[in-house]
C-alpha cells in the first residue's frame, strides 16, 4: 500500500509493534478470548489514526470482525490473520525503496469474482491470477533444460501472431475499428468476419505464440475444452470478449472457465474480462495493450505483458466497468526481438 505521509507510516509501525506473539497453546478459559478481542480492537484503533485510506479501511474491517471471531476455532484463525497483517505492515513501513516486480494472486471461489487488481495498492503493479499454489510452483520450475519450445522461457515471437476478428459477423463497428490495424501487420495471420473452420483454431493456438480474439465471449464455442487441453502447446491468449475470464462453480467444485482451460492447456498468460464490457472500450484497451508492449522503449526498465495492462487501463472512459474487468491469468510473458533476445519482460522468473 502507498504510504501517504509520515503519520501513516508511524501509525502503522506502532500498530505492528503492538501485536502480541501468537502462542501455540489453546486458551483454557474465555478470559483469553476477551483479551484477544480487546487486542484486536486496540490494533484497529491505532490503525484508525493513520492518514492512509487503506489503513482506515483495514481498521474498520478489523474492529467489525473482532466480536464475531472471538470463539474457537475462529479465534485461532483470527489471531493468525491479525499477526500476519501486522507483520506485513511492519515490513512495508521499513521498505521505503523496495521495487516490486510482480504480484501473484491465488484467489478462492468466494473472492475470485472481484477486481482486486484495481485496488489503489495494486492498480499500478504487474499482477496476475493463478488457480492454485500447485500450478504456480509447477510453472516456476526451471525451464532451461526443456528441449521443446517454451513461450514462458523463450518469449513471444512478434511475427507469430494469429487473430480472430468478429467471427459471428455481427460486430461491424469492432471490425471497422480493428481490421485496418491488423491488416498493417504483414507477418500476422488471422480470420475476419467468419467463424473458424474445424480444427483451424486448435492449429492456430499450437503453431503461434499469441492469439488475439475479438468476438463474443471467449471463443470456446469454436474449440471444445477436450480439444483445448490436448494441444501440444498453447499460445498466449488475449480474449477481448464479454465475460471471457469469468469463472463459474458447479456445486462444490472449484470455479472454472475459459481462462483456466487455457492455462491448463499450457498457455502461460491469458488476458480476459471478468464481466460484460462495451465493444468500443475493450477494442481500444486491447489495441493499446499490444502497441505499448510492442513499442516498449528498450532504454527503460523492462516490463511484462501484465505490467503494461495497468497503463492500458488508464485511458478507459469507463475505468470501473471496462478497465477493472480486464485481468491477467498466469505468469508474466516475455517479448522476443528480431535478434532472438528477450525484451519487455519482468525479471521475475
Amino acid at each position: 500500500p502507498r504510504k501517504r505521509g509520515e503519520g501513516a507510516r508511524d501509525a502503522l509501525a506502532a500498530a505492528a509493534s503492538g501485536v502480541l506473539e501468537i502462542s501455540d497453546e489453546e486458551p483454557d478459559d474465555d478470559n483469553d478470548n476477551n483479551d484477544d478481542n480487546d487486542e484486536a480492537q486496540g490494533i484497529g484503533a491505532r490503525l484508525q489514526q493513520a492518514d492512509s485510506a487503506e489503513a482506515r479501511a483495514m481498521a474498520r474491517a478489523l474492529r467489525m470482525a473482532a466480536p464475531s471471531l472471538a470463539k474457537p476455532p475462529e479465534r485461532t484463525l483470527r489471531k493468525v490473520c491479525v499477526d500476519f497483517i501486522a507483520k506485513a505492515w511492519r515490513l512495508l513501513s521499513t521498505a521505503e525503496n523496495t521495487t516490486r516486480q510482480h504480484t501473484v494472486l491465488v484467489l478462492d471461489a468466494a473472492s475470485q469474482a472481484f477486481p482486486w487488481e484495481s485496488l489503489p495498492c495494486l492498480s499500478q503493479l504487474s499482477c496476475t491470477r493463478v488457480p492454485s499454489l500447485h500450478y504456480l510452483l509447477r510453472q516456476l520450475q526451471p525451464q532451461d533444460i526443456a528441449e521443446e519450445p517454451c513461450i514462458l522461457r523463450d518469449g513471444v515471437n512478434p511475427s507469430r501472431v494469429f487473430f480472430v476478428l468478429n467471427p459471428d459477423g455481427d460486430l461491424h463497428r469492432t471490425q471497422a475499428r480493428l481490421q485496418p490495424w491488423l491488416d498493417r501487420q504483414p507477418s500476422w495471420s488471422g480470420i475476419v468476419g467468419r467463424p473458424p473452420r474445424s480444427g483451424e483454431l486448435a492449429h492456430a493456438l499450437s503453431s503461434h505464440d499469441l492469439l488475439l480474439y475479438f468476438g463474443h465471449g471467449s471463443g470456446q464455442r469454436y474449440l471444445s475444452t477436450a480439444q483445448l487441453r490436448t494441444l501440444p502447446r498453447c499460445a498466449v491468449a488475449v480474449l477481448m470478449g464479454c465475460s471471457s475470464g469469468k469463472l463459474s462453480a458447479v456445486g462444490d467444485m472449484d470455479p472454472c472457465g475459459a481462462a483456466i482451460n487455457f492455462l491448463l492447456a499450457g498457455s502461460p498468460c491469458v488476458v480476459s474480462t471478468l464481466w460484460d464490457v462495451t465493444d468500443k472500450e475493450v477494442d481500444g484497451l486491447a489495441q493499446r495493450l499490444v502497441l505499448q508492449w510492442w513499442n516498449h522503449d528498450s532504454g527503460r526498465p523492462l516490463c511484462s505483458l501484465p505490467a503494461v495492462l495497468p497503463h492500458a487501463r488508464q485511458d478507459c472512459a469507463l475505468p470501473h466497468l471496462t478497465g477493472a474487468a480486464t485481468v491477467c491469468y498466469g505468469l508474466p510473458v516475455l517479448l522476443r526481438t528480431a535478434e532472438g533476445e528477450l525484451t519487455g519482460a519482468s525479471q521475475v522468473l
